[in-house]
């Protein structure tokens, strides 16, 4: 049965109801979404992956690999823009973390210096 016969067998009132419910999930819906925008601070985000590479062994490949994974939806979400002061600025903090972990470093194809860090970081967000 297509809609627009199942909405003329309806009363008047049964259709306003079944708009109504339809309107109350939709708001439902964008609540939702704009307690999840504002539900974790960019703060909040950046401290959660500076903790993330100071704990993690990135002589594991699948260390770095949740490390850009973490970045590339911290980018996304905050809207920063590849080679801008801002996102260099608040990568360079990352690095400066890893870098201070030597073993973490060394012999590593992915980044062995800060400039195949950030081309190794970037790879999803260009």
């Amino acid at each position: 049965m297509a809609i627009s016969d199942t909405a003329r067998m309806m009363s008047t009132k049964q259709l306003l109801d079944v708009l109504y419910e339809a309107r109350n999930s939709l708001d439902t819906a964008l609540n939702m979404i704009a307690r999840l925008e504002n539900g974790i601070s960019r703060k909040a985000e950046h401290l959660y992956m500076k903790a993330f590479a100071f704990q993690s062994d990135f002589d594991e490949v699948l260390s770095r690999s949740q490390l850009r994974c973490l970045w590339t939806a911290y980018a996304f979400h905050h809207e920063l823009t590849v080679d801008t002061a801002e996102y260099d600025n608040e990568l360079r903090e990352l690095w400066d973390i890893i870098n201070k972990n030597a073993a973490a470093i060394l012999g590593n194809a992915d980044w062995s210096c800060y400039e195949k860090f950030d081309r190794y970081m970037c790879q999803h967000l260009v």
